[in-house]
Parts: C-alpha cells; structure tokens; sequence
C-alpha cells in the first residue's frame, strides 16, 4: 500500500522538471499524502491537492496550475504555520498515509533533487509524533494499531500494540466465515491501522477494515519471524518482568500468535528503541466479558460522532462527554465500545455512579478542583518510556501528588460503600503512599522558588555547586537590569516627560529589552542612548547600552547553567521512572 522510497538522485533544474519528477515517482494510492518541504511552506500536486483545498483550507481559491499546457499539475501550498493542524489532519482525523521530501542541504539546494525525509502512518507516527501531541491536548490520541494472522483452520490469532500505553493486547480465537469476532474485536479496541499478511487470501477482512475505516498495509508472514524461539526472546525483551511468564503460558496453546506481534514489533521498530526495553504490558483479550458490537451498531445506535471535532451533539458519547481529563475520555470511549455482561462488574459501576450522585460535594470537589489539575498522565507515561520527558511533565505529576492527600480527605472513611473502597478510595490510598518517595524527590530536584517568581521551571540549583555560581550570577544579573529599568525611566522621565509605568523590562531567548508605547517613543529614538530593536503598531522595544552589556553575560551564564541543567534533569528523569506504574 505504501509507496517505496524513490531514487534521490534525480536533478531537475525547473518547474516542468519538477511535474515530470512527481509524475515519475512509484504510484501509489489515494491513501498517501506527499508533501513538499520547500522551508517556509510545504506544497501539495495532484488530487491530493484538490482534496486539501477542498477539505482543510475550504477554498478552490488555493488552487494553482503549475506545468505546461496539456501538462498541467495542481498544486496547493500549506504555511509553516498551518502545519501542525494540516498534520492531525491528514494522520489523526482522516487516515492518510505521509510522506514528506525535502531538498539536500549544500550545492544542489537550489536543485528539485529530492529524497525521501520521512514517512507516517495513523499507527506508526514516528517523528511527528511529539508534534500531534501538541496540536491539540483537548482530545486523546489514538496510537493503537493491530495485525492479523490466520492458520489453515481458520483460526484468527490477533495482535495489538497500544503505542500510548505501551500495551500489548493478543488472542486468538476460532470464527466464522464472515469474522464477526474479529470485526468486534476491532469495534472495540478502536485500531487505526491493521497489518495483514502479504500472500494471503484476505478479502473478506480488506472489506471490513474498509468499512470500519481502518488503513491496511501488507507483512510478510514468512519473514516476520526467523524462528519461534528467537521472536519470543525479542519480544520478551520489551516487556515487563511480571508479564514474561505470562507470555511463556500464551505461547503453551499457540506459537502461531508470535507472528502478528512480531509484524509489529518490526512495523514499529521498537526494538531499536532502548527505552522501549521492559517498559511494555501485555493483556490477553477476553470476549466473553463483554457485548459484542459490529460497525452497523455503532453507527444505527448513534454512539460516536462521524468526526470528534464536530460541536453539533449527534452521539451518545457526545451526550456523556462532560470529562475534565483525557484520561476520562478514553474511560468513556473504551465504556460505550465495550458494554459489560458480567452482572455483578455491572452492578458496581451502577454503585459507582449512584454514590457520586448523592454525594455532590464530594463529586463537586473532584470535577472542580481535582481533575482540573490532572494532566494527561499517559503521555507523561509514553514521555517517560521514550526518553523524551520534560521537568514540566514531572512537575505536572507532582502537583496531582500533591493533592491526593486532599482528594482522600475529600471521603469520609466510614461512610464509605464497598464498592468506591474498593475501585476508588483504596486505589488512592495506595498510590499516595508508593508516591510519596516521588513527592520528596521532586522537592529535592525542582527549584519551586523560582516558579512560584517567574513560573519558569529550573532544577534546583543547590544540588551542584557549579549550578549554585552559575544561579548566583544570573540573580545579580536580573538585579543589575531593574536598577537600569530604574535609571531608564529617571531618565525618560527627566528628558522627555515619558510616564514611568509606561517603560517596562521584558525578557525573551535573546536577554532583556525595555518596551515603551509607539506614542511615547518618538522622541526617545531621536536620542542616541538607546537604540530601537524591534518596533510593531502598538509598542517599541529598546535597549540601553548598560542593559545590552548586561545581556552579553545573561546570555552567557543562562547557556551555562541550562547545559549544566540538562544533565540533572536526565537524572531526575531516570529516577522517577521507577515510579511509572503508580503514574
């Protein structure tokens, strides 16, 4: 289904070059999306091209036809700065395959030579994955994507990697002709993307992947694994010691469900990611346990909207989406696609809901003030496995520690049911005590004076005495630069009659600047004490040579003391990945 990466050099010095360029490259289908890097811009040809302006710019307008006559191309081109949105776009909300090219660096920068930069999948983010993240953290991001295998006896052995949880799901189970199991297998657990076997007869399946509007690509079966033992090993290594023997037990009925997790394991190219080592979970799929639904029934009983960013309330799920955190609307989303048939599992989430009815102090104190502080702890989990955690991650999750105490309290012990003791308040009770060891952690390694001054997050600097110089010189210096702010509106004030709260001292990457009006700074610049930087309609930001003085060494000890940080931070981080499972 993907296409294959096209030869880099080709050299074409022009616009009709470059169509004959795009029209040379290997076809592929109307699921992969090229994009263009060309810098400031990312250009779109063909009907893709058509689909973008129609469908995300919403305008025909974008449209341009580039080429020679009888030879014509559309092209449509997206700003930097519509990027990341066009990005969840074509991956998040609508399942396209991505694949972007870019031009060498150096001599033949000015040449259409390109290659290859990188591919994306809905399943398989790779790189872009931190970018989607970002976009929008209103939503969940759904990084789950499946692979199927089928023996001779028609018995379906099924795999699922949930990149987000880093949970891998397997079963396998006997089905019927038209794979009603498997279809809802695949309604409930929501993959984006399904990996099926290269040479095998699979229509049936395409046409339900179709349907329920998951992107296929194609393994190869017979080289996914070289042999049952060493594919066990490699997979044993991603996971968790609690989850290895019952891994051991799963393979005792089938090694035939080696094949699906190893296809992803291969797609995915975790075992290139040492962070990935003894980092995953692994669950066996149990469908007994709940109602079995199809696409029909998720689409007649209106249960999810077409599109999640829609704001019209069309679904059920729209209806009970009141969350306050991601979390909750992955509960919510994995609740209405997996109704319970286990009365008494049954019976105590109605208990549940009943005690939060009747007590609405209790509920008020969560939804109010609790869960608003929540961050999505998942990501916060997949940062910490993929070594991309951040100090602000960590000091999201401190301050949720921070207030179980709080939330505990919230309950009066003795009143409690069964039921919210046993699925709620103990559940607390527990993680609050295992994370404590955390809280003291964080408030050895974060420096909470400085945010609670400047919301600026910095490790604390009396762990390390080159840090603790380094502190004290910026602090002096952010003293030497409110004298010159002092100094600077005297000085107006004397000269020009500039009111002095109208001067103010600012910051960014490049030092501190004073900012004035537009209005009050048109006689300031006809003297030769400061200099204008950077001017808009509304304001003028300057310098005086006292404050530019000042800069050279910000600049020079903030870059020392943030190298120097690095280092603790990583540390810091290692530390509190012992901590995961509580997270």
């Amino acid at each position: 289904m993907a296409t294959e990466e096209v030869a880099a050099n080709i050299n074409i010095s022009n616009e009709n070059g470059f169509i004959a360029f795009f029209r040379s490259m290997p076809k592929c289908d109307d699921e992969v999306v090229r994009l263009f890097n060309r810098g400031d811009f990312h250009s779109i040809h063909g009907d893709q091209a058509v689909m973008v302006a129609n469908n995300f710019l919403n305008t025909s307008q974008a449209l341009r036809s580039i080429g020679p006559e009888g030879n014509k191309l559309y092209s449509v081109a997206i700003s930097q700065s519509r990027f990341d949105s066009f990005i969840r776009f074509l991956l998040v909300d609508n399942n396209y395959r991505l694949e972007i090219y870019k031009k060498p660096s150096g001599k033949n920068q000015s040449e259409y030579n390109w290659f290859l930069d990188l591919k994306a999948s809905p399943g398989c983010l790779g790189q872009l994955e931190e970018l989607l993240y970002n976009v929008n953290v209103s939503s969940a991001l759904n990084q789950n994507i499946a692979a199927i295998n089928l023996d001779s006896d028609s018995k379906v052995h099924f795999a699922l990697i949930s990149v987000t949880d880093c949970t891998i799901y397997v079963g396998s189970f006997d089905d019927n002709s038209s794979y009603t199991l498997l279809e809802s297998l695949l309604v409930r657990l929501n993959p984006k993307e399904c990996l099926i076997p290269h040479n095998m007869n699979m229509d049936r399946i395409k046409m339900m992947l179709r349907k329920n509007n998951i992107l296929f690509s194609k393994y190869d079966d017979s080289s996914s694994i070289n042999s049952s033992d060493e594919s066990e090993s490699m997979i044993s290594k991603l996971l968790k010691n609690e989850y290895k023997m019952t891994l051991s037990t799963i393979l005792q009925e089938s090694r035939n469900i080696l094949v699906p997790i190893q296809a992803l394991v291969n797609y995915l190219d975790l075992m290139k990611d040492r962070f990935c080592y003894s980092n995953y979970h692994l669950k066996l799929i149990e469908s007994e346990t709940f109602v079995r639904l199809d696409l029909s029934s998720i689409s007649n009983l209106h249960l999810f909207p077409k599109n999640r960013s829609q704001k019209e309330i069309h679904s059920l799920f729209q209806v009970l989406n009141h969350c306050k955190t991601i979390s909750g609307q992955k509960l919510l989303d994995s609740f209405i696609r997996q109704p319970l048939t286990d009365l008494a599992a049954i019976e105590q989430r109605l208990d549940n809901v009943e005690f939060f009815r009747n007590n609405l102090i209790i509920t008020s104190a969560f939804y109010e003030h609790f869960l608003a502080k929540i961050p999505d702890i998942t990501k916060v989990y997949k940062k910490l496995t993929n070594g991309r955690c951040k100090l602000k991650d960590l000091y999201q999750v401190y301050c949720v520690v921070e207030e179980l105490p709080m939330m505990i309290n919230t309950f009066e012990e003795k009143s409690i049911p069964s039921s919210i003791r046993e699925t709620i308040f103990d559940i607390i009770k527990e993680v609050h005590e295992k994370l404590e060891p955390f809280k003291r952690l964080a408030l050895k390694w974060i420096d909470f004076s400085r945010y609670n001054e400047s919301k600026e997050l910095w490790i604390n600097s009396n762990i390390d005495d080159d840090l603790k110089k380094f502190k004290s010189k910026i602090d002096k210096l952010y003293d030497a630069s409110k004298k010159e702010l002092e100094f600077v509106r005297q000085d107006l004030y004397r000269s020009f009659d500039v009111d002095k709260e109208k001067v103010k001292l600012e910051e960014d990457k490049f030092g501190f600047y004073f900012r004035i009006t537009k209005k009050c700074s048109n006689a300031v610049f006809q003297s030769k004490k400061y200099k204008e930087i950077r001017s808009t309609t509304k304001d003028s930001k300057f310098f005086s040579k006292n404050l530019n003085d000042i800069n050279e060494e910000f600049i020079e000890y903030i870059g020392k003391y943030n190298e120097l940080q690095q280092v603790y931070i990583e540390k810091f981080v290692e530390q509190a990945r012992q901590y995961m499972d509580q997270f």
